[in-house]
């Protein structure tokens, strides 16, 4: 049985090592990831996190080596898988070409945003739009709205920042798009409901105030 499983796991490296970065699947990704020998003891969790995820081949190439080390890190790999990551995977992206969009697209002052409905590990990337340096959410929330919102039968929705908070749709004309690279977060809810958070935040932080005074 183990001649057999190796026999097929080197036909299937074969076969995904022939296929360039960006046009891996999300299956494709967790494949490989998982059967690599520095993930093996977590391949489960990450096989898990990367299908549920939809982290395609696409979503990791166009990022730049700063942000692709975020994305890793973010997925929940821990610093050996990271570091491994960085030296193959991503050489990987630039020998084989399958970088050069995002690079073509930075010339031209544009990018790449993945939009998930998930946040990390487990990312739900349901579009990747292109932004420019002067992108603001505002204009971005509007574009969604227009295009994925109606296709997917999306709620009212706010954009949420790298530190897991909400940001209420009267204040996206004060942040810019790219500084939410490389994955941009959205969760759905009513203006009801974020209320109703903000206020269980507020009695939740009076609850810690008054147990630290006692």
């Amino acid at each position: 049985y183990a001649n057999l499983r190796d026999a097929r796991h080197r036909q299937n490296r074969k076969m995904i090592s022939k296929k360039i970065v960006f046009d891996w699947s999300p299956t494709d990704f967790a494949y490989w990831v998982s059967q690599q020998p520095t993930l093996e003891n977590d391949s489960k969790e990450f096989e898990r996190a990367i299908k549920k995820g939809k982290i395609s081949g696409k979503v990791i190439s166009i990022q730049n080596k700063a942000t692709f080390k975020t994305l890793m890190n973010n997925i929940g790999f821990n610093v050996p898988a990271r570091k491994f990551l960085l030296n193959s995977l991503y050489q990987m992206c630039t020998k084989d070409g399958s970088h050069e969009a995002s690079n073509n697209l930075a010339k031209e002052n544009k990018l790449l945003l993945p939009i998930s409905r998930r946040s990390a590990p487990f990312y739900n990337v349901v579009t990747i739009v292109e932004i420019s340096a002067k992108t603001t959410l505002k204009s971005l929330h509007k574009e969604l709205n227009k295009t994925i919102k109606k296709d997917l039968n999306m709620r009212p929705f706010v954009f949420m920042r790298p530190d897991g908070n909400r940001i209420p749709a009267v204040e996206d004309h004060n942040y810019n798009a790219r500084e939410f690279l490389p994955i941009c977060v959205i969760r759905e809810q009513t203006v009801e409901e974020e209320k109703a958070d903000n206020e269980k935040m507020v009695a939740l932080r009076k609850e810690l105030i008054r147990q630290r005074e006692n």
